[in-house]
């Protein structure tokens, strides 16, 4: 109780330091759509995507695959433990994979899509310790991933 409890606190003090931001662009520059905020479990309600790809941060995201995700995730729409990466930026938006990185199980209690992905696939992804800045580059990675594997990314509008 006391846990779920300081994990509540949590969310909201991240939620209040991220909202303090001010001038924030859409999520995809090139996209009308406005970002959905409403519907956000996790802190990240806003990622600043550019283009083209930022090469530092798919770098760094190699690196955090190659080392900690590799072992769950092929690239490819291959389940393994977790589910395959490829479309990934095409079915979600950066914000709900940037949440499910950072706070798989507030993601997994609260949204219906993670809820039913731990159900489906019997498991669910443990916490990887990464900071913001890391994740930032995992989903720059998956970014890279989908242009490379299907020759587009950043399509995704479902939370």
């Amino acid at each position: 109780m006391k846990i779920r409890i300081v994990q509540m606190v949590m969310v909201l003090l991240a939620s209040l330091l991220f909202s303090c931001g001010s001038g924030r662009q859409q999520a995809n520059e090139e996209s009308e759509e406005p970002v959905d905020t409403t519907a956000q479990v996790g802190h990240m309600s806003y990622v600043d995507l550019k283009d083209p790809l930022e090469e530092d941060l798919v770098t760094e995201g190699e690196k955090i695959y190659a080392s900690k995700c590799f072992k769950c995730h092929h690239l490819n729409s291959t389940r393994l433990v977790g589910p395959g990466w490829a479309g990934i930026t095409n079915r979600r938006k950066p914000t709900w994979i940037m949440n499910m990185i950072l706070n798989v199980n507030i993601m997994v209690e609260t949204d219906s899509i993670a809820h039913q992905l731990r159900d489906s696939l019997k498991t669910q992804m443990p916490m990887q310790g990464l900071t913001v800045s890391q994740a930032r580059g995992v989903l720059e990675f998956m970014r890279k991933n989908d242009l490379d594997k299907l020759g587009e990314k950043d399509q995704g509008r479902s939370e």
